[in-house]
């Protein structure tokens, strides 16, 4: 009725699929957490060349508007 082999052997393979899951759910984790870090800095980049863009163009707002000022001064102190 018990056989000792058929029990190691049964063992033995609840072990390997044991081992089997725990490594798969390792690596479905490790997946994901490299996914998220790669989807983070992604996004981190693109802020980083938005922000440079943003800072470029108000830089140009800037100069646009000084510029006109500049030359609406020197239009009015000339006569």
């Amino acid at each position: 009725m018990y056989n000792p082999q058929k029990i190691a052997e049964n063992h033995s393979v609840m072990v390997n699929n044991f081992t089997s899951y725990l490594l798969n759910t390792a690596n479905l984790v490790n997946n994901a957490l490299l996914s998220n870090i790669r989807v983070y800095n992604t996004a981190l980049e693109q802020t980083r060349d938005n922000l440079k863009a943003c800072a470029k163009t108000n830089t140009n707002y800037i100069q646009a508007v000084l510029g006109n000022s500049q030359n609406i001064e020197a239009n009015t102190s000339s006569p």
